[in-house]
């Protein structure tokens, strides 16, 4: 298989160009991946961990996050292997999952205050089969569900259906190349809430942060374009598919939405930190 490698991107590239260049890229296969699901799930001595994460579109408390062994192209294997309730910060902890295994974790409803919303008033809720996919990778112990993270497991997806590979066998190619295009590892790092950052925030929870509320606008931008009286799940799905394939539409126009743009926007209205990327 061909592979692609991504030298570390120089400043006055943008996390939007080099994104595109990892969703373009044949990513490289890694032999092994961990424990086979079923040796982990039915042996009683495996090795456990404790994990903590979020669900952060804005922060979305009341979501039910569920982790889960994979199959071959990376669906969930049932029954889920834990369950969790996300509180209103969307935050939450689960103390024992499996140490060995890469797991896919969905969250499926809960509510939010819409980031792009400068009142903070629009509330939005998540219907019970809407919501967010991640990958907490073997021996990670943190994580978190997002449209971004949504968008990496949508092309790992596509790409283990298409060369017919096994999904787990791309997640560490494909989390090195969204690493090097953010400057952070979107997998592990657990945003602060885009709207109001949390103080002693690192500046890899605040970039990610801008960058999430960089989706906010631009999502924003598409539903007024569109004419719909509200946000509906299905433009935030449609950010994730158009993320993952290049190119973010724009309703009657034939120019792509710039996410660069969009985030730095954000950042200027919400980060008192004035923490600077040099990937904007």
């Amino acid at each position: 298989m061909n592979s692609s490698r991504i030298s570390t991107p120089a400043n006055n590239k943008t996390v939007w160009q080099l994104v595109l260049v990892a969703m373009a890229a044949v990513l490289l296969t890694a032999c092994g991946g961990g424990a086979s699901p079923s040796s982990l799930t039915q042996n009683a001595d495996v090795e456990m961990r404790s994990v903590r994460g979020a669900v952060v579109k804005a922060p979305v408390g009341g979501a039910v996050v569920e982790f889960f062994a994979m199959d071959f192209v990376g669906q969930p294997i049932l029954p889920a292997l834990a369950s969790v309730t996300t509180a209103v910060d969307g935050s939450f902890s689960v103390p024992a999952v499996a140490a060995g295994l890469n797991l896919l974790v969905r969250s499926r409803g809960g509510s939010y205050h819409d980031e792009s919303d400068s009142t903070g008033q629009r509330q939005i809720t998540l219907g019970a089969n809407e919501g967010f996919e991640t990958l907490l990778p073997a021996g990670e112990t943190s994580l978190t569900l997002n449209p971004y993270t949504q968008a990496l497991v949508d092309r790992l997806r596509a790409q283990a259906l298409r060369d017919d590979v096994p999904m787990e066998s791309l997640i560490a190619g494909g989390r090195s190349l969204f690493q090097q295009a953010f400057g952070f590892d979107i997998l592990t790092t657990i945003p602060t809430s885009p709207a109001a950052p949390a103080s002693g925030s690192t500046a890899d929870q605040i970039n990610y942060a801008m960058a999430l509320g960089g989706v906010a606008n631009a999502i924003n931008k598409q539903v007024v374009a569109a004419g719909s009286p509200t946000l509906l799940f299905q433009f935030i799905r449609n950010f994730a598919n158009d993320f993952q394939d290049g190119v973010i539409e724009q309703e009657g126009s034939s120019n792509p939405l710039n996410l660069n743009d969009e985030i730095a926007r954000f950042r200027n209205n919400n980060d008192p930190h004035t923490v600077v990327s040099t990937r904007l």
